[in-house]
């Protein structure tokens, strides 16, 4: 599963051990978004985090939380006949096989 430091005190750090995250792209020059959603959970001990500082030279030891993320859905939207009265979205949406939502 994807890791990632998030600065301990911050909004996204408290959101994320409260919710679901939604990470959204903005739309491309393609006139396409892309989306997951899922799980995230602060990992308190790792046998990860000397590794992922010594590749994360800005990070500041005790500054960020190590986050675990879980994938529960994904999706991709294409917008179909742009510019025109018939301009609409496809969408289509991908589900984990590790039983997310």
């Amino acid at each position: 599963m994807p890791l990632g430091f998030i600065i301990a005190s911050s909004p996204t750090a408290r959101d994320l051990e409260k919710r679901t995250y939604t990470i959204h792209t903005p739309p491309t020059e393609k006139d396409e978004e892309f989306w997951v959603s899922g799980h995230a959970r602060r990992v308190e001990q790792s046998s990860t985090d000397d590794q992922l500082a010594a590749v994360m030279t800005w990070a500041r030891p005790g500054h960020g939380a190590l986050f675990e993320f879980e994938l529960d859905v994904a999706g991709w939207t294409t917008w179909l006949d742009s510019n025109t009265p018939n301009h609409r979205p496809r969408h289509h949406r991908w589900r984990s096989r590790l039983g997310g939502a």
